[in-house]
């Protein structure tokens, strides 16, 4: 049989996307659901209720979901590759400038909004890779994938409650999770575009696919 040139690979470099991937989701939903851990120090720090430094995290976990339609028609116009890089630094510039602030709605800003929107650039790239690269074994990827936000959630939490302690405060702690953010951009490269069919051969290969039916169909009736 001759090997499809546009196939998935199925494995080879579809493992190195594979992992990165997860690196992706560890890091942006390990963040995204440690929240709670800063809650406290945040709340001494601005000098706020409970209520509105929860609203912050709440903001950072919506705007990701939120932007999930608009970064997948920036997938299709850009590439996964593009638009995971440009998600790792908008969101690690999100976070450093946020350590910067004093005022809890410009954290909201930049925390919430800012650093959610370049999360969710992140996350849709991360998820929709492994279905490019794998066909046989996408279910596998994809649950090695998905498996990355509980692996993020598991370590993230105790890393941060050590950032704390070792770094003197949130702001230091934050510093370091920009820096995660930061290191997606080097997965975001290993998304690497694969060949796409061109058209003249897709419409080609339908017209090959029926004729090849209708023989099927036509020796069927002979029988």
């Amino acid at each position: 049989d001759v090997k499809d040139p546009y196939a998935p690979p199925d494995g080879g470099w579809g493992w190195v996307v594979m992992i990165c991937a997860f690196i992706c989701c560890l890091v942006l939903d390990g963040i995204c659901y440690v929240f709670g851990v800063f809650l406290e120090p945040l709340i001494e720090d601005f000098k706020v209720d409970n209520a509105t430094m929860s609203a912050v995290g709440s903001v950072l976990s919506g705007v990701i979901q939120l932007v999930g339609p608009f970064v997948a028609l920036l997938v299709n116009l850009l590439g996964m590759r593009i638009v995971c890089i440009i998600g790792a630094v908008i969101s690690s510039a999100g976070f450093f400038f946020a350590t910067f602030v004093t005022d809890v709605w410009l954290l909201m800003v930049l925390l919430g909004i800012v650093a959610g929107t370049g999360l969710g650039l992140m996350y849709v790239p991360a998820v929709v890779s492994v279905g490019y690269y794998f066909d046989k074994r996408r279910a596998l990827a994809t649950g090695v994938v998905c498996s990355g936000s509980g692996a993020g959630t598991f370590i993230l939490a105790p890393f941060a409650s050590f950032l704390l302690i070792q770094l003197g405060g949130w702001r230091g702690a934050m510093r370091v999770f920009a820096g995660l953010c930061l290191f997606c951009v080097l997965c975001g490269l290993c998304f690497k575009p694969l060949k796409k069919k061109p058209k003249k051969l897709k419409h080609r290969q339908c017209r090959e696919m029926k004729t090849t039916q209708r023989i099927e169909e036509g020796r069927k009736n002979l029988e």
